[in-house]
């Protein structure tokens, strides 16, 4: 749905004759507060357009922006350890961020190849995570139930900052044509729930850890063992709950039509 509205975005201002620019993105979204406790930055990739508007107010822009980040993608080697044994195996980690949102900007100057801006941002992202956990090579070990286990939580948010863009016509380009834009903003959302990155632990570790912060849930994996068919649960990972908190640095490419 979000690109529909995304296409009709852009339709729209074709159909209006407007100043209209596409864009492509890199972001690195730095966790802030208590979120920076718990999990590592997020790299993203994001699309998106925006639509300059007309005679006395052509130093403001609105736009919408999407795409997707990661903050997790890892594999560790983990001791599950039983009644009567233990197994090592491999638990594959990958932890993702979706993002849309629209944008406003006033730009604070004109008819400079440097143009400061300031944008304020609203929008929703969401936050999901998966668990893979290797099945053991020796068959009479314990295997996995839930050899993928998925979470995953959204929140609203609003963005404060500014940037500047720079007219890629002081390096020979075409004039008022292609830009580069670098920008960053302060990102504030509700409470969202998100795996712990930062803190893996052994299952052993997990279960002798007596001093768990308050605020942290267990996500656990169900285990049977192939001789006995007996299913065990055991810790994997740490589910945590805070507002969402960080400082998006952004440097994209915009070419206008």
């Amino acid at each position: 749905m979000k690109y529909i509205y995304l296409l009709s975005f852009i339709f729209f201002a074709n159909y209006t004759n407007a100043q209209f620019s596409v864009n492509a993105s890199y972001s690195l979204g730095i966790p802030q507060k208590e979120m920076a406790q718990n999990i590592n930055s997020v790299h993203g990739i994001y699309i998106g357009g925006q639509y300059t508007l007309p005679n006395n107010l052509n130093n403001i822009s609105v736009g919408l922006t999407t795409g997707f980040g990661s903050y997790a993608n890892l594999i560790k080697e983990t001791t599950f350890t039983f009644n009567d044994n233990s197994i090592t195996t491999d638990v594959t980690y990958s932890s993702k961020v979706s993002s849309t949102s629209a944008f406003v900007k006033m730009d604070l100057i004109k008819n400079f190849s440097i143009i400061p801006y300031a944008m304020i941002s609203g929008g929703s992202q969401k936050f999901y995570s998966s668990i893979r956990i290797a099945d053991p090579e020796d068959e009479d070990d314990c295997k996995p139930l839930e050899v993928k286990t998925i979470m995953s939580d959204r929140t609203a948010f609003y963005g404060l900052g500014g940037g500047a863009k720079i007219d890629m016509g002081i390096f020979g380009l075409e004039e008022k044509k292609h830009f580069i834009d670098i920008s960053l903003s302060w990102i504030r959302g509700g409470k969202i729930d998100y795996i712990n990155t930062r803190k893996l632990k052994d299952s052993h570790e997990h279960e002798a850890d007596m001093d768990m912060p308050e605020k942290g849930r267990p996500l656990n994996v169900s285990f049977i063992n192939v001789s006995s068919n007996l299913i065990h649960e055991h810790k994997v990972a740490e589910i945590y709950t805070t507002p969402l908190r960080l400082m998006d640095i952004k440097v994209s490419y915009f070419y206008s039509f």
